[in-house]
């Protein structure tokens, strides 16, 4: 009963990840997004260029920490399983994070730097625009 539970809610997250965003998307375009291809109009773009790779990226970045989650489990073998074994590569990863957001605007304005001899302004612009 418990996997039946997660895996509507794994279904449900999946399909509200690619209907929502900036830009809605009713269900029912989606599904005209996917019978007839990135061809019927914005729609189908926002879904095949941008909705449905960064979900399916979720989910198999999901899917391969449940596979490493099991395979330490395991290794293991439910003997050391330590909670901080877990918090130390959570709170690595969240630290890492809140490094590059403070140097983040260092490192732009060091590219900026190292390119304003070679970009045409519309170039720094464009790059700005990206960021």
């Amino acid at each position: 009963m418990i996997f039946f539970g997660m895996a509507v809610l794994c279904i449900t997250a999946i399909l509200l990840s690619l209907c929502l965003g900036s830009a809605k998307l009713s269900p029912s375009d989606v599904w005209k997004a996917v019978t007839e291809g990135a061809d019927c109009g914005v729609a189908g773009r926002i879904f095949w260029y941008s909705r449905l790779p960064r979900t399916l990226a979720c989910v198999l970045a999901g899917a391969g920490l449940a596979v490493s989650g099991a395979i330490i489990q395991n290794v293991l073998e439910g003997e050391s399983m330590d909670p901080l074994l877990y918090l130390s590569s959570s709170l690595f990863i969240v630290g890492m994070g809140l490094l590059f957001l403070r140097l983040q605007p260092l490192l732009v304005r060091l590219i900026f730097l190292a390119g304003k001899k070679f970009w045409k302004p519309a170039s720094y612009a464009s790059f700005m625009e990206n960021i």
